[in-house]
């Protein structure tokens, strides 16, 4: 029997975005995308997984923890994934 790596419904590559705002980075990519989310994870209101489906692909999207910060912030007023790294 042959094993895949890659979990069935998914692609060879999934992005995961991790930002502050969870949220609005979902309802961006409805907006944009088409998207429709397939997947959520609360603790404490906080977003700790969401998955998207965006026509054959799925977007993972997560919320940092603890106060720490994350990788980039999510802006819908410029449409773009701005980096702080």
């Amino acid at each position: 029997m042959t094993v895949s790596a890659i979990a069935e419904g998914y692609n060879s590559v999934t992005a995961f975005f991790h930002v502050r705002d969870a949220d609005r980075l979902i309802a961006f990519l409805r907006v944009a995308f088409g998207a429709e989310e397939t997947q959520r994870t609360l603790d404490a209101g906080r977003v700790v997984h969401a998955e998207v489906s965006i026509g054959d692909s799925r977007v993972m999207i997560g919320e940092p923890w603890g106060g720490g910060s994350s990788l980039g912030v999510f802006s819908t007023h410029t449409s773009m994934w701005k980096t702080s790294m």
